[in-house]
Parts: C-alpha cells; structure tokens; sequence
C-alpha cells in the first residue's frame, strides 16, 4: 500500500488502535481467566470511551451527519451552530470553518452530583 492511500491517523486515533489490539491479546486467555477477562473488557471499554468523547475534528478528515448541533471555529472562536447542507450554519448565516465538534452528552439528569 502507498503512503498516499493510507489515511491519516490522528494521536486519538492511534490510542484507539493500540487499546483495541492489547485487549485483543488478552482474548486468547481470557476465557480460562476472569481477571483477564475484565481487563480486556476493560480495555475495549477505555477504546469506545475515547471514539465517543468530543474532540476537535478537520472538515478535510471528517464531516458532521446532516442537522448535527455543533460546535465549530470561525475567527478563532468557538461557535454553536448546525451542519446542514454542507455547511455550518449559525444565526442563520452560512459559514467555513475548517475545525468543527460534536456538543458534549448532557449530564445524567439522575444523578445527583453538583459540577
């Protein structure tokens, strides 16, 4: 495979990768040994919870699904808005922007912890 067909890898992207492939070292015992086994559960765990967080994302790698609330940059800020179209959206203004991230889960309206 050439260098210019293999995608680019963000660090996240990487940490994802070597989380997957330890647990998946750990299958070939992890029948025969429980604690091997919650360590791998663990770690395909730890894997999904870095692809879910929000984090900053390049238009060029990666595009928001239709009507997502976003956030994204213009002009060095930060801006709430909508990706519809094929463009961000706020205030009813069209806008670029070359960085954009998915808005943060709510807090667990159950629980009672105070931020």
């Amino acid at each position: 495979m050439s260098e210019a067909t293999i995608p680019a890898q963000g660090p996240v992207d990487v940490l994802v990768g070597r989380l997957r492939t330890h647990a998946e070292a750990h299958e070939y015992i992890a029948n025969a040994d429980p604690e091997q086994k919650q360590w791998m559960n663990d770690l395909y765990d730890a894997a999904d919870a870095i692809e879910r967080a929000p984090r900053w994302r390049d238009v060029a790698d990666e595009l928001p699904q239709e009507a997502q609330e976003v956030l994204f940059v213009r002009g060095g800020k930060t801006v709430h808005g909508a990706w519809i179209g094929g463009i961000f959206w706020h205030s009813n203004q069209k806008m670029a922007a070359a960085y954009w991230m998915p808005l943060p889960l709510p807090p667990n309206a159950g629980s009672n912890r105070r931020a």
